[in-house]
């Protein structure tokens, strides 16, 4: 049987207990994506330290709307649910003015309201009394709330409203490197940093956190944007063909990582265990990851690709293209981007960025857009340039499509996002199309 402190592994999808938890607690069909592995794995390691009781009272954090708090809420006498409910948030599994209403009208299953009670609330204050909870657990939602001392600040509210011998048990990202990808609000932890954070915290580890992953095409390591690349409006296939590929093991640039779950215990009174954690099985998954993105970045520097021009907007709502989308905040309605794409790597070379605008029927374009590449480093905090910019005249065109080009030198360290914003007039788009491809290469159409 597999430990309960883990990486995300396919091969887990394999193990009875997890199938078991996946088919009978979350009623659903088991697939290769790693949040149904930490709600199958946080449910089995509650279930397993025997914290599932009818007097158990849990706290879950970042719930939101999840699909796990349900399972949770079933076996206890009361889960109490936090997040940063807000009526605009772009989380749909938060958009809410009334947090409790919202988490008992929209149950997967029956579950007794009673049990259930939802509460806004931020993870780094939780306004409850000291011990008053039996257990904790959180799904992939510390690394969005900060930085070092936010994460400290976390672990010791938890500390502090769990029982003496209580339990927290979390997943969050684990970069395989050795470097913590500090994104604001969006950390990936290097395992030295979880065990920094760890020793500088009053949690006892339970375990030690095993890191080994199967030599399988399933754990093959994918953008973890993928649905960024070969996008089509309207394009209903190639949609379900992307929702079906693994989603185990991933790539923010050039870097992998993938889920983790933890157990850490607040020790009984007058006991403070000084174990540290390890992560065995490291560096045969590093060099294991290192081959497989080596034939990643091989494809990706000789290949074309169409890539959704809507991506990185909320929503996926531009007011300059058709659809059926509606904006996800008021801004949306006065925004000037006509486009804008996922931030994507792409290797290292020379490449061609396009953009092709057909307009809606009937109408006359005026004005100009400009279309500009932008670029972060994967490492580091997140500081956007732009290292090209042209502009598309849209006047005089006939009712025809429209299109402008850029080229230029893309760095592995970097990761590249496409964009247009209208500079003045007004137009409406029945199509954008993006593509981008080797500099020798050229895109079909």
């Amino acid at each position: 049987m597999i430990p309960l402190s883990k990486v995300c592994d396919a091969a887990d999808w394999f193990e009875l207990d997890v199938l078991d938890v996946i088919q009978r607690e979350l009623g659903e069909l088991p697939r290769f994506h790693r949040k149904q592995w930490e709600f199958a794995m946080v449910f089995r390691a509650l279930k397993r330290l025997g914290l599932l009781t009818p007097s158990g009272v849990g706290l879950s954090m970042g719930g939101g709307r999840e699909l796990l708090l349900y399972a949770v809420a079933r076996h206890v006498r009361q889960l109490v649910v936090t997040d940063l409910y807000d009526p605009h948030t772009t989380w749909a599994e938060a958009r809410t003015d009334d947090p409790d209403r919202f988490i008992k009208e929209g149950k997967p299953f029956p579950v007794d309201d009673a049990r259930l009670r939802a509460l806004r609330m931020d993870m780094r204050q939780l306004e409850f009394p000291d011990e008053t909870f039996d257990f904790a657990y959180s799904a992939c939602a510390v690394e969005h709330i900060g930085e070092w001392a936010d994460f400290l600040r976390h672990l010791g509210e938890v500390h502090r409203v769990l029982k003496p011998g209580g339990v927290y048990v979390f997943t969050t990202e684990l970069h395989y490197g050795q470097e913590t990808i500090e994104h604001p609000n969006n950390y990936v932890f290097s395992p030295n940093y979880l065990a920094e954070l760890f020793a500088a915290s009053r949690f006892t580890p339970g375990q030690d956190c095993p890191c080994a992953i199967a030599p399988h095409r399933a754990n093959m390591p994918l953008p973890e944007n993928l649905a960024g690349f070969y996008a089509l409006q309207g394009d209903e296939m190639a949609a379900r063909l992307k929702a079906e590929l693994p989603h185990v093991q991933l790539l923010r640039g050039q870097f992998p990582h993938s889920s983790a779950l933890f157990v850490l215990t607040r020790a009984p009174e007058g006991r403070r265990d000084s174990q540290g954690i390890g992560f065995p099985g490291l560096e045969s998954s590093r060099d294991f990851l290192a081959a497989r993105i080596g034939e990643y970045r091989d494809w990706i520097e000789r290949s074309s690709l169409c890539i959704d021009p809507l991506g990185y907007l909320p929503g996926g709502y531009s007011r300059f293209v058709e659809g059926e989308r509606e904006p996800v905040t008021a801004s949306d309605a006065t925004d000037p981007t006509v486009f804008h794409s996922q931030y994507l790597w792409l290797g290292s070379g020379r490449r061609r960025f396009s953009a092709r605008l057909e307009p809606a029927g009937g109408q006359t374009l005026r004005g100009s857009v400009e279309v500009r590449v932008h670029r972060y480093r994967t490492l580091g905090r997140i500081d956007v340039d732009c290292p090209a910019s042209a502009v598309i005249q849209l006047a005089g065109q006939d009712g025809g499509p429209v299109s402008g080009e850029l080229s230029l030198d893309v760095d592995p360290e970097y990761c590249y996002a496409f964009l247009g914003h209208m500079r003045d007039g007004d137009a409406r788009f029945q199509r954008v199309r993006i593509d981008s491809a080797p500099a020798k290469a050229t895109c079909a159409r």
